[in-house]
C-alpha cells in the first residue's frame, strides 16, 4: 500500500441475515413510534475496557473488547420466545475456554496466518510478527461514537516504537463497528502514514 493510495475496507454487513436469522426483529414493545427514546446505544467503559452497541427496539446487541478490537459477543432476540440468541463462539465470554479456539472474532493485521519461521525480509527491512500478527493484542482506542441512525463506535490502533521494531512501517488502522436492527457491519480502514510502500 503506497501513501495516500485509497484505503482498502472489507465489510461484512448482515451476519444474521448470513446466518439465517434476518427475520428475527423484536417488536416495539407496544410503544408508539412518537415514544421512542435513544432506540441507540453505545455504553463504553473505561475500567474493563469493554464497550457496547444496542439496539432498544430489536434487542439485539454487541461487545467489543478494545484489547484487539475483538467483538466478544452478538446477540439477537427470538420475537417468538424473547430468548437472546448467542451468534458467537464462547459468546459474551471474557476468559478464555479450558480448551479448544481462544478467540471470538478475531482481528488479523497486518498477516493472516503466519511467515515461516516468524521473519522476513522485504526489500532491506526485516518484518518479525507472530500468527495473524499484533493487532489481536494490541489495545485500541476510541475515537468516535454514534446513535443516531445506528449505534456505533470507531476504533484506531497506530503503529508505536515496539510495533516498528517488528513491522518497520508507519499506518493507522481504523475499524468501526455499527449495529442496526440484527444487522452488526465490520468496516477495516488501513491508512499507510509513512513514505514508503507498506506490506500488509
Amino acid at each position: 500500500m503506497k501513501k495516500n493510495e485509497p484505503s482498502r475496507r472489507l465489510f461484512i454487513k448482515d451476519t444474521a441475515a448470513i446466518l439465517g436469522l434476518s427475520g428475527l426483529i423484536v417488536p416495539g414493545c407496544g410503544r408508539k413510534k412518537a415514544d421512542k427514546v435513544d432506540e441507540y446505544q453505545v455504553l463504553t467503559d473505561s475500567t474493563n475496557k469493554i464497550d457496547k452497541l444496542l439496539d432498544t427496539d430489536s434487542g439485539s446487541h454487541a461487545l467489543i473488547n478494545r484489547q484487539g478490537c475483538e467483538v466478544i459477543g452478538f446477540r439477537v432476540t427470538d420475537p417468538a420466545t424473547g430468548a437472546e440468541i448467542p451468534l458467537l463462539w464462547y459468546d459474551s465470554c471474557i476468559d478464555k475456554p479450558e480448551s479448544g479456539w481462544g478467540g471470538h472474532a478475531t482481528v488479523m493485521f497486518p498477516c493472516v496466518g503466519g511467515i515461516k519461521y516468524g521473519v522476513t525480509r522485504v526489500g532491506d527491512k526485516v518484518i518479525r510478527l507472530d500468527g495473524h500478527g499484533f493487532a489481536r493484542t494490541s489495545m485500541f482506542e476510541i475515537v468516535e461514537t454514534g446513535k443516531q441512525e445506528d449505534a456505533h463506535i470507531r476504533y484506531r490502533m497506530i503503529h508505536t516504537p515496539e510495533i516498528r521494531e517488528n513491522f518497520p512501517f508507519d499506518f493507522e488502522l481504523e475499524l468501526t463497528y455499527a449495529l442496526k436492527g440484527n444487522s452488526l457491519s465490520i468496516t477495516f480502514e488501513v491508512t499507510n502514514t509513512g513514505t514508503e510502500t507498506m506490506f500488509c
